[in-house]
C-alpha cells in the first residue's frame, strides 16, 4: 500500500492500481496529487450535497480530514456464507469493513474509491463514508450506472430525496451547539 498525504487528505493507494497508472503508456506515472483531487472531484465535488453533509457531520462531531482508500474492490463469497466487500493490494485480498473500522474516528471523511461489484453496505460508528454502489469508473459514473452513497453514523445511509433535510438537521445543531443523539 503506498500513502501519500496533500493538505488535509490522506490516499491509502493499493500497489496494483499505482502500478496500472505506471504501466499505462499514455499516463505513464502515478501522480498522487492528481489521483487525490480525481477521487474528490468524482466524489464530492461532483455530489455537493453529499460534501455539504460529510463537512457538517465531521464539524459536528470535530472531526477533520478526509482519508482515501483507492484500490480494486470486489467480494469474498466465502466469509461464513455471507458476501464480504474487499479490496485488493499486492493481490491480496482484505476487508473494506476493516478498513473503514481501523480509520473511523480518526478522520471525519473515509472516500472508499473502489468497486463494489454487489453494492454491498459497511457502517461507521464516528466518521462519515463516502462510497460508490457499483462497478466504479468515472465513465459509468457519467452514465448514471450507480451512484455515490453517503453512510452517517446514527442515520445509515442518506437517501438523495432527504438529504437536504438531514442538511438542514445538521445545520441547526451547529447552531445550536448540539452533537446528534
Amino acid at each position: 500500500m503506498r500513502i501519500y498525504t496533500l493538505d488535509d487528505v490522506v490516499l491509502f493507494c493499493s500497489e496494483d492500481m499505482a502500478r496500472e497508472y505506471e504501466e499505462d503508456e499514455d499516463i505513464g506515472e502515478f501522480d498522487p496529487e492528481i489521483h487525490i483531487d480525481t477521487c474528490l472531484d468524482s466524489f464530492l465535488k461532483k455530489n455537493p450535497k453529499i460534501k455539504k453533509l460529510a463537512e457538517l457531520h465531521s464539524r459536528i462531531n470535530k472531526l477533520k480530514g478526509k482519508i482515501i482508500l483507492s484500490a480494486h474492490g470486489g467480494c469474498d463469497y466465502t466469509y461464513y456464507d455471507k458476501k464480504k466487500w474487499t479490496y485488493f493490494d499486492n493481490k491480496k485480498e482484505f476487508s473494506i469493513q476493516g478498513w473503514v473500522n481501523k480509520w473511523d474516528g480518526r478522520y471525519g471523511t473515509l472516500i472508499l474509491h473502489c468497486c463494489n461489484p454487489e453494492h454491498l453496505e459497511i457502517y461507521s460508528k464516528k466518521s462519515a463514508v463516502v462510497c460508490y454502489n457499483h462497478i466504479y469508473s468515472g465513465i459509468k459514473q457519467a452514465r448514471c450506472e450507480g451512484q455515490v452513497e453517503i453512510y452517517i453514523p446514527k442515520l445509515e445511509y442518506v437517501d438523495s430525496y432527504i438529504i437536504d433535510n438531514e442538511i438542514e438537521k445538521m445545520r441547526k445543531m451547529l447552531k445550536e451547539n448540539r452533537t446528534p443523539q
